[in-house]
Protein backbone atom coordinates (compact mmCIF):
# COMPACT_ATOMS: atom_id res chain seq x y z
CA UNK A 1 0.00 0.00 0.00
CA UNK A 2 1.52 3.49 -1.12
CA UNK A 3 0.77 6.52 -0.28
CA UNK A 4 -2.52 5.94 2.50
CA UNK A 5 -3.76 8.71 4.33
CA UNK A 6 -5.75 7.65 7.49
CA UNK A 7 -6.98 10.74 9.42
CA UNK A 8 -9.59 11.97 11.94
CA UNK A 9 -10.68 8.56 12.69
CA UNK A 10 -12.80 8.18 15.49
CA UNK A 11 -16.17 6.71 14.48
CA UNK A 12 -17.19 3.85 13.40
CA UNK A 13 -16.26 2.75 9.70
CA UNK A 14 -16.07 0.35 7.27
CA UNK A 15 -12.76 -1.43 7.30
CA UNK A 16 -10.80 -1.59 3.65
CA UNK A 17 -9.54 -5.15 3.57
CA UNK A 18 -7.10 -7.31 0.90
CA UNK A 19 -6.79 -10.57 1.96
CA UNK A 20 -6.11 -10.42 5.92
CA UNK A 21 -4.64 -6.45 5.43
CA UNK A 22 -6.92 -3.56 6.79
CA UNK A 23 -6.44 0.09 6.49
CA UNK A 24 -8.99 3.00 7.29
CA UNK A 25 -8.02 5.06 3.79
CA UNK A 26 -9.65 8.61 4.07
CA UNK A 27 -8.45 11.36 2.22
CA UNK A 28 -9.46 14.25 4.03
CA UNK A 29 -12.45 13.17 6.23
CA UNK A 30 -13.89 10.53 7.75
CA UNK A 31 -15.69 9.27 4.81
CA UNK A 32 -14.56 6.19 3.46
CA UNK A 33 -12.92 4.90 0.37
CA UNK A 34 -14.66 1.83 -0.57
CA UNK A 35 -12.84 -1.28 -1.46
CA UNK A 36 -13.84 -4.24 -3.79
CA UNK A 37 -14.18 -7.05 -1.23
CA UNK A 38 -14.18 -4.72 1.55
CA UNK A 39 -16.11 -5.93 4.70
CA UNK A 40 -17.69 -4.48 8.20
CA UNK A 41 -15.39 -5.91 10.84
CA UNK A 42 -17.21 -6.22 14.52
CA UNK A 43 -14.80 -3.83 16.49
CA UNK A 44 -14.74 -0.98 14.83
CA UNK A 45 -11.70 1.19 15.81
CA UNK A 46 -10.34 4.63 15.47
CA UNK A 47 -6.61 3.81 14.73
CA UNK A 48 -5.44 5.33 11.16
CA UNK A 49 -3.76 2.12 9.96
CA UNK A 50 -4.26 -0.66 11.28
CA UNK A 51 -3.07 -4.23 10.19
CA UNK A 52 -3.92 -7.87 11.41
CA UNK A 53 -2.57 -11.46 10.47
CA UNK A 54 -0.93 -10.40 7.07
CA UNK A 55 2.49 -10.68 5.16
CA UNK A 56 4.99 -9.03 3.06
CA UNK A 57 2.74 -5.17 3.86
CA UNK A 58 4.29 -2.42 2.73
CA UNK A 59 3.22 1.50 4.08
CA UNK A 60 4.91 3.42 2.02
CA UNK A 61 4.82 7.00 2.12
CA UNK A 62 2.20 6.72 4.36
CA UNK A 63 0.12 9.79 6.14
CA UNK A 64 -1.29 8.75 9.41
CA UNK A 65 -3.06 11.89 11.63
CA UNK A 66 -5.17 13.51 14.05
CA UNK A 67 -6.22 9.62 14.82
CA UNK A 68 -8.30 9.43 18.24
CA UNK A 69 -6.25 6.09 18.55
CA UNK A 70 -2.96 4.76 17.30
CA UNK A 71 -1.44 5.39 14.12
CA UNK A 72 -0.23 2.43 12.54
CA UNK A 73 -1.00 -0.25 14.52
CA UNK A 74 0.37 -4.06 13.19
CA UNK A 75 -1.02 -6.43 15.69
CA UNK A 76 -1.60 -10.42 15.70
CA UNK A 77 0.99 -11.92 13.61
CA UNK A 78 1.90 -10.03 11.13
CA UNK A 79 5.41 -10.86 9.34
CA UNK A 80 7.67 -9.04 6.96
CA UNK A 81 6.40 -5.70 6.92
CA UNK A 82 8.30 -2.34 5.98
CA UNK A 83 7.07 1.10 6.96
CA UNK A 84 9.52 3.58 4.91
CA UNK A 85 8.62 7.45 4.50
CA UNK A 86 5.80 7.83 6.71
CA UNK A 87 4.35 10.08 8.79
CA UNK A 88 3.05 9.51 12.02
CA UNK A 89 1.39 12.79 13.65
CA UNK A 90 -0.69 13.82 16.68
CA UNK A 91 -2.71 10.72 17.13
CA UNK A 92 -4.05 10.39 20.22
CA UNK A 93 -2.60 7.37 21.01
CA UNK A 94 0.39 5.64 20.27
CA UNK A 95 1.61 6.91 16.76
CA UNK A 96 2.94 3.12 15.73
CA UNK A 97 2.28 0.25 17.53
CA UNK A 98 4.28 -2.93 16.58
CA UNK A 99 2.66 -6.25 18.36
CA UNK A 100 2.43 -10.00 18.50
CA UNK A 101 4.38 -9.68 15.73
CA UNK A 102 7.93 -10.54 13.79
CA UNK A 103 10.52 -9.10 10.77
CA UNK A 104 9.59 -5.56 10.54
CA UNK A 105 11.63 -2.59 9.22
CA UNK A 106 10.84 1.29 10.34
CA UNK A 107 13.14 3.20 8.68
CA UNK A 108 12.81 7.20 7.30
CA UNK A 109 9.44 7.92 9.21
CA UNK A 110 8.73 10.86 11.29
CA UNK A 111 6.87 10.09 14.01
CA UNK A 112 5.63 13.44 15.74
CA UNK A 113 3.15 14.95 18.49
CA UNK A 114 1.52 11.22 19.43
CA UNK A 115 -0.11 11.58 22.94
CA UNK A 116 1.30 8.28 23.84
CA UNK A 117 4.52 6.43 22.84
CA UNK A 118 5.83 7.59 19.47
CA UNK A 119 6.92 3.76 18.58
CA UNK A 120 5.39 0.73 20.99
CA UNK A 121 7.12 -2.35 20.43
CA UNK A 122 5.29 -5.03 22.14
CA UNK A 123 5.84 -8.71 22.27
CA UNK A 124 7.54 -8.19 18.41
CA UNK A 125 10.97 -9.90 17.00
CA UNK A 126 13.13 -9.17 14.85
CA UNK A 127 12.67 -5.95 14.17
CA UNK A 128 15.36 -3.22 12.27
CA UNK A 129 14.11 0.53 13.28
CA UNK A 130 16.55 3.12 11.45
CA UNK A 131 16.94 6.62 10.50
CA UNK A 132 13.69 7.45 11.89
CA UNK A 133 12.60 11.09 13.44
CA UNK A 134 10.99 10.78 16.88
CA UNK A 135 10.01 14.16 18.87
CA UNK A 136 7.30 15.34 21.11
CA UNK A 137 5.68 12.26 22.05
CA UNK A 138 5.58 9.92 25.14
CA UNK A 139 8.32 7.32 25.62
CA UNK A 140 10.01 7.94 22.05
CA UNK A 141 10.71 4.60 21.57
CA UNK A 142 9.25 1.77 24.21
CA UNK A 143 10.10 -2.26 23.59
CA UNK A 144 7.66 -4.24 25.67
CA UNK A 145 6.96 -7.65 26.69
CA UNK A 146 3.85 -9.99 28.30
CA UNK A 147 3.30 -13.03 28.98
CA UNK A 148 1.44 -13.92 25.80
CA UNK A 149 3.01 -17.17 23.75
CA UNK A 150 1.08 -18.53 20.76
CA UNK A 151 2.18 -21.53 22.09
CA UNK A 152 -0.87 -21.43 24.41
CA UNK A 153 -3.88 -23.08 23.63
CA UNK A 154 -6.63 -20.65 21.95
CA UNK A 155 -4.25 -17.98 22.00
CA UNK A 156 -5.34 -14.71 20.39
CA UNK A 157 -3.77 -13.33 17.90
CA UNK A 158 -2.64 -16.57 16.18
CA UNK A 159 -2.14 -16.23 12.00
CA UNK A 160 -4.22 -19.62 11.71
CA UNK A 161 -2.82 -20.07 8.34
CA UNK A 162 0.51 -19.77 9.67
CA UNK A 163 0.27 -21.40 13.36
CA UNK A 164 3.47 -22.97 14.55
CA UNK A 165 5.70 -20.43 12.75
CA UNK A 166 8.77 -20.70 14.42
CA UNK A 167 9.43 -17.13 13.66
CA UNK A 168 6.79 -15.68 15.18
CA UNK A 169 7.65 -15.93 19.00
CA UNK A 170 5.68 -13.40 20.42
CA UNK A 171 8.65 -11.88 22.05
CA UNK A 172 11.21 -9.12 22.70
CA UNK A 173 14.55 -10.21 20.68
CA UNK A 174 16.54 -9.39 17.55
CA UNK A 175 15.86 -5.69 17.52
CA UNK A 176 17.85 -3.04 16.05
CA UNK A 177 17.91 0.47 16.86
CA UNK A 178 19.89 2.45 14.87
CA UNK A 179 20.54 5.99 13.55
CA UNK A 180 17.18 7.39 14.71
CA UNK A 181 16.30 10.93 16.61
CA UNK A 182 14.80 10.95 19.74
CA UNK A 183 13.82 13.75 20.67
CA UNK A 184 11.68 16.02 23.22
CA UNK A 185 8.93 13.96 25.09
CA UNK A 186 6.05 15.14 26.16
CA UNK A 187 6.58 16.41 30.00
CA UNK A 188 6.20 14.01 32.89
CA UNK A 189 7.71 11.07 30.32
CA UNK A 190 10.11 8.93 32.22
CA UNK A 191 12.54 8.05 29.64
CA UNK A 192 13.33 8.58 25.66
CA UNK A 193 14.05 5.02 25.52
CA UNK A 194 12.44 2.38 27.91
CA UNK A 195 13.28 -1.35 27.37
CA UNK A 196 11.91 -1.97 30.95
CA UNK A 197 10.99 -5.70 32.59
CA UNK A 198 11.75 -7.53 29.10
CA UNK A 199 13.39 -10.94 29.61
CA UNK A 200 17.16 -11.59 28.56
CA UNK A 201 18.70 -14.32 27.00
CA UNK A 202 21.82 -15.02 25.39
CA UNK A 203 26.06 -14.38 25.81
CA UNK A 204 25.76 -10.09 25.05
CA UNK A 205 22.33 -10.19 27.59
CA UNK A 206 19.94 -7.72 26.13
CA UNK A 207 18.02 -10.51 24.14
CA UNK A 208 19.72 -9.33 21.61
CA UNK A 209 18.74 -5.66 21.21
CA UNK A 210 21.39 -3.82 19.60
CA UNK A 211 21.30 0.36 20.31
CA UNK A 212 24.20 2.30 18.11
CA UNK A 213 24.28 5.79 16.80
CA UNK A 214 20.70 7.08 17.94
CA UNK A 215 21.51 10.81 18.74
CA UNK A 216 18.71 11.93 21.97
CA UNK A 217 17.73 15.46 22.80
CA UNK A 218 16.40 16.76 25.53
CA UNK A 219 15.69 20.12 26.85
CA UNK A 220 17.49 19.62 29.71
CA UNK A 221 19.86 17.69 31.33
CA UNK A 222 17.24 15.98 33.48
CA UNK A 223 14.28 16.02 30.93
CA UNK A 224 13.24 13.31 31.09
CA UNK A 225 14.89 12.40 33.95
CA UNK A 226 15.81 8.81 32.91
CA UNK A 227 17.45 9.10 29.45
CA UNK A 228 17.42 5.41 29.02
CA UNK A 229 15.34 2.79 31.00
CA UNK A 230 17.26 -0.77 30.95
CA UNK A 231 16.95 -4.30 32.05
CA UNK A 232 19.44 -6.26 31.96
CA UNK A 233 20.59 -10.24 31.65
CA UNK A 234 20.25 -10.72 35.14
CA UNK A 235 16.83 -8.88 35.07
CA UNK A 236 17.40 -6.14 36.78
CA UNK A 237 16.08 -2.87 35.85
CA UNK A 238 18.37 0.79 35.93
CA UNK A 239 17.37 4.10 35.37
CA UNK A 240 20.34 5.22 33.45
CA UNK A 241 20.46 9.15 33.51
CA UNK A 242 23.11 10.02 30.69
CA UNK A 243 24.09 8.37 27.44
CA UNK A 244 27.77 7.70 28.92
CA UNK A 245 26.50 5.76 32.24
CA UNK A 246 24.51 3.76 29.95
CA UNK A 247 27.18 2.74 27.26
CA UNK A 248 29.85 2.48 30.57
CA UNK A 249 27.19 -0.07 31.69
CA UNK A 250 26.26 -2.08 28.32
CA UNK A 251 28.74 -1.47 25.74
CA UNK A 252 25.72 -0.40 23.75
CA UNK A 253 25.50 3.28 21.49
CA UNK A 254 29.21 3.32 21.49
CA UNK A 255 28.19 6.06 18.22
CA UNK A 256 25.34 7.59 19.85
CA UNK A 257 25.59 11.04 20.87
CA UNK A 258 23.53 13.23 23.50
CA UNK A 259 22.27 16.30 22.96
CA UNK A 260 20.93 18.86 25.99
CA UNK A 261 19.48 21.91 24.24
Amino acid sequence: MDGVLGKRNGTPHRRSQTGRTHCWKTPRSPKEIAIPGATRHPRPRSTGCPVTQSRRVALVGTVAADNLGKGVWLDESVYDATLTGDRILRNASHGVALELSAKVVVTHSVISGNGDDGLKVNNTSDARIEGNTLAGNGRTIDLAQDPRSPDRPGATGVDPRHAGDPAMTWRIEKITVRGNTLATPRPGTPCLLCVDHVARKGPTGAAEITLDGNAYRRSDSSTPRSLIVWTDQAGVTSRLLDLARFRSATGQEKHGRLDNT
